[in-house]
């Protein structure tokens, strides 16, 4: 919940998705799981319900939290910047809010993307893993200029 991360963005995902929607049947939950987990197992608990994962970052080293809730099979969606522009698959980053609004109404709204999604998502658990692996040295050799 500290401000680099804009939790306040991640509420106002929540309200333009609610507004928009035409699923309100469906009953999604918009959760920010350090104002409602106590536990790294209650952490990992609802990251294993959670579908989607969105990080709004402005500072991230390595986005711990994010390859935490794809090992735990959430879909991630993250800023084409930072450490995830190395990570992460290309069609699940955003370089707008609206771009953002745009995935996650997608995958709340269209069965067929979110499993087509959820799958690569689940085949490219060890190539995220993988592309982490080559971030670091990149991120340490920043990391020693200061």
């Amino acid at each position: 919940l500290d401000s680099e991360k804009n939790p306040d963005m991640f509420d106002m995902l929540e309200q333009e998705l609610i507004r928009m929607s035409p699923f309100p049947e469906k009953k999604w939950v918009f959760v920010k799981t350090k104002e409602v987990t106590k536990t790294k197992q209650e952490y990992y608990d609802l990251l294993k319900r959670a579908k989607i994962s969105v990080s709004f970052a402005d500072q991230e080293t390595y986005g711990i939290a994010m390859v935490e809730s794809v090992a735990l099979g959430c879909i991630p969606i993250v800023p084409d910047r930072l450490s995830y522009a190395e990570m992460y698959d290309p069609l699940l980053t955003y370089k707008s809010f609206y771009e953002a609004v745009w995935l996650c109404k997608q995958l709340m709204t269209n069965p067929s993307i979110y499993k087509y999604r959820k799958r690569d998502a689940s085949v490219n658990r060890v190539q995220l893993l993988e592309a982490a692996q080559r971030a670091i040295p990149s991120m340490i050799k920043e990391m020693r200029k200061e």
